[in-house]
């Protein structure tokens, strides 16, 4: 049955017998007419339920736009959500955000916490839907997103509101509400996004549209897209995402949520940041402040020297390696200082590069022992130095 046949056929359904019946049932139940009119669902959206014959009959127009000939055990499913809709106090929502220049044999990767990355068998962008042509996204675009399926508080308020009645929620209740029940799933996306940009150089990224719905009935269901101000398109080939590497993965994405390393933090955000640069300058003042903040805690004084100094006995294991690092790093750190200042420089896109990596292997050693970048341990009041200053001597 159509939507318009149902509109037709909507006085003839509320003649029947058993739907009086069934609306005679919810207004003698004082749990569910207590929210007749009111406004139910989240803080960033709500339905007006109405009166409860107009709330019956928006549950059996979903459910027959579903199923113009359900079978008994839909009928009994949608039966559930739309009990659960009075009785509950959670609601179950799901985010989902596209992803690009991604590729996988895998279908599923779980992160936890209902994380995870999904192979998107519809493969429906919701940017079509608004009928908009994005050029490089078309080329970049991969049949994957990002979802997230969680628990969010349920609000219920009148939506009679009279104007000279306050406000029943006042600015530290509404405060605490959204910071109970709205978590941050662009946040969370993001941090996806930079843990992949950590395990594997590439160009991925993610749409800036988030497409959010709630699992659980309500009296208007429908899909919300939600968009950033700005997209940062990465330009760059496709990440290849392999079985061996779901373990390294989850570890990278698992350290990330888990802790509140300043320094890493920022190590990675400028990895980040630097792989959307759209110029090979940006990019190395990117990653060379990303190197600065992991291995230059200690000061100010002979950065490149120290610096380089200390990437290169950290990432490497032989004295032709570690010589070749050090004197790489002591000349890109000239060119960093000669674009900080606006000299002359000469750049080449292989050496970007290379200090993109550095910084890569850099985060993947903190995430596996952080220890590596102390330049000071302090144990019971006893102070002597850590790995980046004793490495030379070890």
């Amino acid at each position: 049955m159509s939507g318009a046949c149902f509109n037709r056929k909507e006085g003839e359904i509320k003649a029947l017998p058993e739907f009086q019946h069934s609306s005679d049932k919810m207004k003698s139940n004082e749990k569910i007419s207590s929210m007749e009119n009111h406004l139910v669902g989240t803080h960033s959206s709500a339905s007006n339920t109405g009166d409860l014959s107009r709330c019956l009959i928006s549950f059996l127009y979903q459910l027959y736009t579903v199923s113009s000939e359900p079978t008994i055990d839909v009928i009994n499913k949608a039966y559930q959500d739309f009990e659960s809709f009075f009785y509950d106090d959670k609601f179950i929502k799901i985010d989902s955000t596209l992803l690009f220049n991604f590729q996988s044999s895998e279908n599923e990767i779980d992160l936890g916490d209902g994380i995870k990355i999904v192979r998107n068998f519809n493969n429906q962008d919701p940017a079509d839907y608004f009928g908009r042509e994005k050029g490089y996204r078309v080329f970049s675009k991969s049949n994957f997103l990002i979802s997230r399926i969680y628990e969010t508080k349920k609000i219920v308020r009148n939506a009679i509101v009279n104007e000279a009645e306050e406000n029943p929620l006042d600015k530290d209740q509404t405060t605490e509400l959204i910071r109970e029940q709205e978590a941050p799933s662009p946040e969370l996306f993001d941090i996806v996004i930079k843990s992949l940009r950590i395990l594997k150089a590439s160009g991925v990224y993610r749409d800036n549209e988030i497409s959010s719905e709630l699992i659980s009935y309500t009296p208007h269901g429908g899909t919300q897209i939600s968009s950033a101000y700005h997209e940062n398109i990465v330009m760059g080939k496709k990440l290849i995402f392999d079985t061996s590497d779901i373990k390294e993965f989850s570890s990278i994405y698992s350290y990330i949520t888990a802790n509140r390393d300043s320094r890493l933090a920022v190590a990675y955000r400028r990895l980040s940041s630097g792989m959307e640069r759209r110029n090979f300058e940006d990019q190395l003042i990117d990653y060379m402040i990303g190197l600065e903040t992991l291995f230059l805690p200690d000061g100010t004084a002979e950065l490149s020297f120290r610096l380089s100094l200390r990437v290169a006995f950290i990432l490497n294991d032989t004295s032709v390696e570690r010589k070749e690092t050090f004197e790489f790093l002591r000349n890109i750190y000239g060119i960093r200082s000669k674009i900080v200042h606006g000299k002359q420089y000469s750049l080449e896109s292989e050496d970007v590069l290379k200090i993109e990596e550095f910084l890569r292997q850099s985060i993947k050693l903190w995430i596996i022992d952080k220890n590596n970048f102390l330049h000071k341990i302090t144990v019971e009041g006893n102070t002597s130095d850590g790995k980046l200053n004793s490495i030379f001597f070890d």
